[in-house]
């Protein structure tokens, strides 16, 4: 008999942290997202570490290959309960198109409001799981028989033991890289704004003195040749390297 794995639709409540990249879940927040994809996802497992050895495994020409050495194979069916659907759609991005436009058309907002000249760093009440787990560090439990999705926090959008003296070593190297930049033959215009850019960078400890270090790390003000990136970029994402 040909093995059999529909695709299926599975709404399913999953818990939410109490903040944008809290790792903290006592409020009991939740929301709600339909997974869309393989009902049966096979992982194979370390049996030292818990941890996938490679890709989930949905067809039969998948299931036909030998499984690696020290490793198991655990099948998860999405429509047994809300747990396992969550599993599911964290391990197995399929492309979904409706997860697609989600992502590009939900609200961000303002977390930390920047003085003029500096950016801003977002956040979205409109949270999916893969704001919250981490796709690439499931593991398996083998006395609990259950997997473990790891919390996003905010160590995933750079270090979180940054320090001020941190922050004004990076802000020296922008300034260092504007060394050069403005020249006699400029327009008046171009020149204002290297000047205005530059005294953003040496006001930045002062400016942003109120916020942790990590978080003004995010906060650096856009040099002049920055280029727009694409639309519908997630505008969380740290620019120009700070």
């Amino acid at each position: 008999m040909a093995y059999e794995n529909p695709r299926i639709e599975k709404t399913f409540t999953f818990p939410v942290p109490n903040e944008w990249r809290s790792t903290e879940f006592t409020s009991g927040k939740t929301s709600t997202w339909t997974y869309r994809g393989p009902r049966f996802l096979t992982f194979e497992i370390d049996k030292t570490n818990g941890r996938e050895t490679g890709w989930c495994l949905t067809t039969e020409r998948e299931l036909e290959k030998p499984c690696p050495l020290n490793s198991v194979r655990i099948t998860v069916d999405a429509m047994e309960s809300d747990e396992l659907a969550l599993v599911c759609e964290i391990a197995n991005d399929c492309g979904d198109p409706a997860a697609v436009e989600f992502r590009a058309t939900r609200e961000w907002k303002i977390l930390h409001e920047a003085p003029a000249g500096y950016n801003h760093t977002w956040y979205t009440d409109q949270v999916e799981p893969r704001d919250i787990y981490d796709e690439f560090t499931i593991s398996y439990d083998f006395e609990t028989g259950k997997f473990n999705l790891p919390v996003k926090g905010w160590e995933n959008e750079g270090r979180v033991d940054i320090t001020w003296d941190d922050v004004k070593e990076l802000r020296n190297k922008f300034l260092a890289d504007t060394d050069g930049k403005i020249s006699d033959d400029m327009p008046e215009s171009i020149q204002q704004k290297w000047r205005d850019y530059r005294q953003l960078l040496r006001d930045l400890p002062t400016a942003l003195a109120h916020l942790p270090p990590f978080q003004a790390a995010k906060m650096f003000p856009t040099g002049p040749e920055y280029k727009a990136k694409a639309p519908n970029i997630d505008p969380g994402v740290v620019r120009d390297g700070a």
